[in-house]
């Protein structure tokens, strides 16, 4: 919505053609440049009327309506950043409520018209001068309270500041899943040449085979160890790199949505009075539906960290007493709920954040046990077993020594003969 310049423009009436001190006439001759500087003006002849305003600032020095007029005049040729450099003087030289507030008003829209010229590229720069024309409309406000044009030029501006966050946030998600996904692509070509030289180093291990089963068996069992911490760690690593955003960091980025809300809510309570019926419906629907966009980003946040806690439970309620309030038009309850239902979100946001710290210590303990168990292992399988090996051997020449009886016996009854039978008791 285009607004209207409010253009000032301070003429002192005409003088007869008397003789008058110099002061005087001095006076006379800066109120016929300024006159003829705004009659150039209304007929859209900016850039003459520029040129007289120089004149009037060259030879009498520049004031805070000269100031103003000349500002307007920048606005009107597209000159938006000298324009709001020009508005701020004015209205920081004058002790004139009214062109106060009208220098704050033009200074916003310049700013206003600035942000929007600039490159896509270039979004940080159009984030602070949205946010310094934010700051100009409630510097009008402060000073006439009822000016319904600055109130609504407020709004529009903070619904664009949040716009832009919110497509920032994306970007920055967008760019990150970028980041992941060519992570995952290296770490796939790493395992890729490290499964291509383990394939390499078990063909050689199935060569060394015929030296002996013995070292054979031992380095089988050597491999498939070193196998298992590989896959372990290849799957620790691509855990660490898929890893999304925290539920802690979820939590505390919808507190600070949960809060803007509740400005609004006490935006519109201060200038509903100077509002149309129209506009107040308007923003109050707008406000309605960003809280319900609140309420199911919480119910759904809350599934996939605790659906339990306390404080996800607390900040649902007050969230939703805080719509009932809105849409009954009671804007004090509704801000009241909003910040209730923020601080719920605050707080469960650093209970998650306790739990993922005190989750990542106990993973670093386990991970140092299981280390230490397969140390323990790999020893142990690396040691000859002695005992066993005596058991084989006294089991092999138990074996041995009953052949030797059995051949004797058979050579025995061959030759007709019969031995008595050994008593082993």
């Amino acid at each position: 919505m285009n607004i209207p310049l409010k253009l000032i423009i301070n003429m002192a009436a005409l003088l007869l053609f008397l003789a008058v001190p110099p002061v005087l006439n001095a006076e006379t001759q800066r109120d016929d440049l300024l006159r003829q500087a705004g009659e150039l003006y209304n007929s859209q002849k900016y850039e003459e009327a520029l040129k007289i305003y120089d004149e009037a600032e060259k030879q009498f020095g520049p004031d805070a309506t000269l100031m103003y007029d000349r500002a307007c005049t920048l606005y009107r040729l597209g000159k938006y950043k000298e324009a709001a450099d020009l508005f701020a003087k004015a209205a920081k030289n004058t002790e004139d409520n009214q062109l106060n507030a009208a220098a704050e008003y033009n200074r916003g829209q310049s700013l206003y018209r600035l942000a929007h010229e600039t490159t896509p590229d270039k979004a940080a720069d159009m984030e602070k001068l949205l946010k310094q024309g934010e700051q100009a409309f409630r510097n009008v406000l402060n000073v006439t309270p009822g000016d319904t044009e600055a109130a609504r030029a407020l709004e529009r501006t903070r619904r664009e500041l949040l716009a832009l966050q919110q497509a920032k946030q994306q970007q920055q998600q967008q760019q990150q899943q970028k980041q992941q996904q060519g992570d995952n692509k290296n770490n796939q070509k790493q395992n890729n040449q490290q499964s291509k030289g383990q394939n390499q180093q078990q063909g050689e291990n199935q060569n060394q085979q015929q030296q002996g089963q013995q070292q054979n068996n031992q380095q089988g069992e050597q491999q498939k160890g070193n196998n298992q911490q590989g896959k372990n760690n290849n799957q620790q690593q691509q855990q660490n790199d898929n890893k999304p955003m925290s539920p802690s960091d979820a939590l505390n980025t919808l507190a600070e949505e949960q809060n803007k809300a509740a400005d609004y809510s006490r935006a519109i309570q201060k200038f509903s009075d100077s509002m149309s019926q129209k506009d107040r419906e308007k923003s109050m629907q707008e406000l309605q539906s960003f809280q319900q966009e609140l309420n199911d980003l919480t119910d759904k946040i809350g599934k996939k960290t605790d659906p339990r806690s306390e404080e996800i439970q607390k900040a649902k309620q007050a969230q939703k007493q805080a719509l009932d309030a809105l849409k009954q038009g009671d804007l004090e309850k509704a801000e009241e709920k909003q910040r209730e239902a923020a601080r719920s979100l605050k707080q469960a946001g650093e209970k998650e954040q306790e739990k993922e710290n005190n989750g990542q210590q106990q993973n670093q303990q386990n991970n140092e046990q299981e280390k230490e168990q397969a140390d323990q292992q790999n020893e142990q399988q690396a040691e000859p077993d002695t005992g066993t090996e005596e058991l084989k051997d006294a089991a092999r020449d138990i074996l041995e020594q009953e052949k030797r009886d059995r051949e004797r016996r058979q050579q025995t009854r061959q030759k007709g003969g019969v031995n008595g039978v050994e008593k082993d008791w």
